[in-house]
């Protein structure tokens, strides 16, 4: 295959995997005979696992929910036997996660035996753990519309009204919600049209709106209700639609009217109670109590405490604390016995009661408030006191002897701590000795790497002087001949000298040399230097000095910087086929210190996420495998890292596979010298 065939080839399947990862999805195959599999290394990736976990088909299986499993090996087994045009399942596997997501896999048989025997059979699967969330959410929100006993009506922003529930027209009756419409929408069920507008005004600037309303159904009945309204909005948050749930409330208004009517008749027996005594709405408002309730709100008769609620009251400071125990007892419709709570008075110190709560229901069973009881428990609550006063002395005794008993725990967590710091020697020894096996594996591929990188220009020069031995070569063919050698020799010298550079710099032995030098001048060497291959490649090259020729003066290693510079571009020719390179720097002023950005950009190759931290790590290359690699050890940007650090700055890259990549790196501007830095290098200033 050629070239440009072959990277056309991994073009296509670049851009086939994208937009399989895009779409959730993943292509698989597998070998029928021995059940070993292949996959799109996405397939796991949605799952959580290293690809290596899985190269036979009981490797996913085994992962498969057990209540899916038989289903989908028979769909298998049916698309093999013939019986199935094509293998097709949704079923739920384990993510490393430890919880099942869903997949919907499909595929077909693409290779059979000469007896028509199924060999291969390949497709894709689809992670569909969204769509079945979404199909479960909306599943229980319309059963539970459909069900409830509530009225629900929907409208769009216009007030059209297209939807209701069964008990909206069973309530008003209208049969449909187009029947609704016709009449009116949801005009038509409030009594008052300008009640009406102002509700939907309401909603529509945002705020939700609940009250009690008189509504007429279509025979004309006018009855008291209770709605809840509020808005549907999209995804950006504009309002799309109005939803009204509507309650009737005529049989709860009879029951508070029977109710207050019966307050008159028990009054008197509860004045003389001598507890407090107190009953309220579903609001947890006020709808009587007792003269000792009332006095002790600091009110004249009970009548004066009708329709407030305990944030209105000298003890409103515990008031989220009664009425959440008012709403645990009326949405249970169960009592709350011996509630024992403090209760501030408006005259005098607070005192403690003993309150019992219960459901407050109506004459067919519902609840429609709550009523309690208070016994004043001042007197016991000192007494209670009193005693913890002395369970406080006998307490300090216990304590004393409990830190008797610390103290000898003490003790053997000591003797535990002298045998945890043995073992903790014995793990530091192992793991050090762990840590210098991984780094003889790292330099021995190295190694390997470079010996391959020092043969093929070596062979390119002992090659091409053989053929030039032939006597019958001409002229044009020795003259190239000479030239790949020369260009053999020229890498070879390159992969030695940046072997020699990457050992100095292990072994400390780099000398920065600084001296004054024109920053302006070394970008206008390399952009010349470099002009006429890029020229060749066909591609543009620029590069930015803003600084004047008199503020281009800086202190530091003008070979280094050269150094830097040149790996930088050299990479971004190497790796750039099509489109520009621009290279330069910037001064930065955003702190104390200034500094001197580099940058070298191109719209080459890119480089995968991944890759981006490992590609400047000494010893790593020969450990990375990349499909666009190309000639070179690959030591150019750990060298380059170095020598930065070297001089003072950072080193970083931007990069996104198929738009191109940006090095950035860093030198200090007419600043001191860099601090010497002992491990890696010496210092020597001109």
């Amino acid at each position: 295959m050629g070239k440009y065939a072959y990277d056309e080839m991994l073009e296509t399947n670049l851009k086939l995997t994208l937009a399989m990862q895009g779409g959730n999805m993943a292509w698989w195959e597998m070998d029928i005979p021995t059940g070993n599999v292949t996959f799109d290394k996405y397939k796991v990736e949605m799952l959580g696992y290293p690809p290596e976990n899985f190269k036979h088909y009981k490797d996913f299986t085994a992962l498969v929910h057990p209540k899916d499993c038989k289903r989908i090996m028979n769909a298998m087994r049916g698309h093999l036997e013939g019986t199935l045009d094509k293998y097709e399942a949704e079923y739920r596997i384990l993510a490393s996660s430890g919880e099942y997501i869903w997949f919907y896999d499909y595929g077909s048989v693409v290779k059979n035996d000469p007896d028509g025997k199924p060999l291969i059979v390949s497709g894709f699967v689809y992670n569909i753990t969204d769509k079945k969330k979404a199909e479960e959410r909306y599943s229980l929100i319309s059963k539970a519309v459909a069900s409830t006993t509530e009225a629900i009506a929907i409208a769009d922003s216009k007030g059209r009204h297209f939807y209701q529930n069964k008990a909206l027209s069973d309530l008003f009756g209208y049969e449909t919600a187009e029947e609704t419409e016709a009449a009116g929408g949801g005009m038509a069920r409030v009594k008052d049209p300008a009640v009406a507008i102002q509700i939907f005004d309401t909603i529509l600037n945002g705020e939700s709106w609940s009250g009690e309303l008189e509504m007429v159904t279509k025979s004309g009945r006018v009855f008291p209700a209770y709605e809840r309204a509020d808005a549907i909005k999209d995804n950006e948050g504009n309002t799309i639609g109005v939803i009204g749930i509507i309650s009737d409330i005529t049989e709860r208004r009879q029951s508070e009217e029977i109710l207050l009517k019966s307050e008159n008749m028990l009054q008197t027996v509860l004045d003389n109670f001598p507890g407090l005594v107190f009953w309220k709405n579903r609001q947890s408002r006020f709808l009587g109590c007792n003269q000792p309730c009332a006095t002790a709100a600091g009110l004249k008769s009970p009548a004066e405490i009708v329709g407030k609620t305990d944030h209105e009251m000298p003890w409103s400071s515990e008031a989220n604390d009664y009425v959440k125990d008012d709403i645990t007892v009326m949405e249970s419709g169960k009592g709350r016995m011996h509630i024992v709570e403090m209760l501030p008075q408006s005259d005098g110190p607070a005192i403690w009661l003993d309150t019992c709560k219960l459901p407050l229901r109506d004459s067919s069973g519902q609840v429609v408030g709550v009523i309690g009881v208070s016994s004043d428990i001042s007197m016991l609550k000192a007494a209670e006191q009193e005693l913890i006063a002395k369970n406080k002395e006998l307490a300090f005794e216990i304590v004393e002897k409990e830190k008797r008993a610390a103290e000898l725990i003490i003790a053997n967590k000591e003797l535990l701590y002298q045998n945890e710091e043995k073992e903790n020697r014995a793990v530091e020894l192992i793991i050090a000795k762990d840590h210098a096996e991984q780094s003889d594996r790292l330099k021995s591929a190295f190694l390997a790497n470079m010996s391959h990188e020092i043969r093929t220009p070596m062979n390119g020069v002992l090659g091409f002087a053989s053929l030039l031995k032939e006597s019958d070569i001409s002229g044009e063919e020795r003259g190239v001949y000479l030239e790949l050698i020369e260009k053999s020799g020229a890498r070879m010298l390159k992969i030695i000298n940046d072997i020699v550079d990457i050992s100095k710099i292990e072994s400390g032995l780099i000398e920065v040399q600084l001296e004054k030098s024109n920053i302006n001048e070394q970008i206008d060497f390399i952009h010349a230097f470099f002009k006429p291959e890029v020229d060749r490649k066909r591609i543009q090259l620029s590069c930015v000095k803003p600084l004047l020729a008199k503020d281009a003066f800086i202190n530091t290693d003008q070979e280094k910087i050269y150094a830097i510079l040149i790996n930088l571009v050299k990479n971004a020719i190497q790796y750039t086929d099509e489109g520009s390179i621009e290279f330069g720097y910037n001064l930065k002023t955003e702190n104390q210190d200034n500094e001197l950005e580099f940058f070298v950009k191109d719209t080459g190759f890119g480089i995968p996420k991944d890759r981006q931290e490992a590609i400047f790590e000494r010893f790593m290359q020969s450990d990375i495998t990349n499909k666009l690699a190309r000639q070179g050890a690959g030591l150019g940007l750990s060298i380059a890292k170095a020598f930065v650090e070297l001089l003072g700055g950072k080193i970083r890259v931007s990069s996104e596979e198929g738009k191109g990549s940006t090095f950035y790196f860093t030198i200090p501007y007419k600043s001191q010298p860099p601090v010497k830095n002992d491990k890696l290098a010496k210092i020597v200033i001109h």
